[in-house]
């Protein structure tokens, strides 16, 4: 089954003279976008990442706090910090949890109950588990584009809703390079970016205007499109 629209990214990938919060502002204060949404400081704090207690200069996020953020995410949220974080998640999880992850088989899961096999609690954490916990501690701006005059307006998948992600465990976006189609080593940094399937096209061409203010900054849609 195909992944839904606003599952799949499409990639602005930036090379190294132009910087992850200058794009997020090329973007997010475009004369096509109608509005735009930051988290709240308190969502971006976790494992070694503690905005509150390390940037006071920060009280909200705006478009201006964006240099001061992403150069600590970049400072604090090391792969060392994002190990950390993994361990002690894999720690705290329940068990039915970490044996969902390994994907281990029911004979598997008695032999570590009857201590004739290595515990889920035992056994380290996959990559997937270290990929999810990256994942979900998103730096995530929502922007709306201007309605298209007579469309018809969709609230449960609204076709002029996109959201701009960055990794704070990974601002340059290592790990996305290859689903980028990108080789595994470059200098650029890649921005996410999602949006819904009736919007999809729109959103590209509205990034490819974007890129074209960034020399050297460009569009990837592994939809090839």
């Amino acid at each position: 089954m195909k992944v839904p629209s606003h599952e799949r990214a499409i990639f602005l990938a930036l090379p190294p003279g132009v910087s992850a919060a200058a794009a997020f502002r090329a973007v997010l204060t475009s004369a096509e976008v109608r509005a735009h949404d930051f988290p709240a400081l308190w969502d971006l704090s976790v494992g070694a990442i503690d905005i509150l207690r390390d940037v006071p200069s920060v009280a909200t996020v705006t478009v201006d706090a964006l240099d001061a953020l992403f150069a600590y995410f970049a400072r604090v949220g090391t792969p060392e910090a994002l190990d950390a974080l993994v361990t002690r998640t894999w720690a705290e999880i329940p068990d039915r949890v970490r044996e969902y992850w390994l994907g281990r088989g029911a004979f598997s899961v008695l032999k570590g109950i009857f201590r004739v096999g290595p515990r889920a609690a035992d056994v380290d954490p996959p990559a997937a588990f270290r990929a999810d916990r990256r994942a979900n501690a998103r730096f995530e701006a929502t922007y709306r584009l201007h309605e298209v005059p007579g469309a018809h307006p969709n609230p449960f998948a609204p076709p002029e809703e996109g959201s701009l992600v960055l990794y704070p465990f990974d601002v340059r976006n290592v790990e996305g390079r290859a689903e980028a189609g990108l080789p595994p080593s470059g200098s650029e940094t890649i921005l996410e970016v999602f949006a819904y399937e009736a919007g999809r096209e729109r959103h590209r061409r509205f990034l490819a205007s974007v890129a074209a203010s960034m020399p050297g900054a460009r569009v990837l849609d592994p939809d090839g499109r």
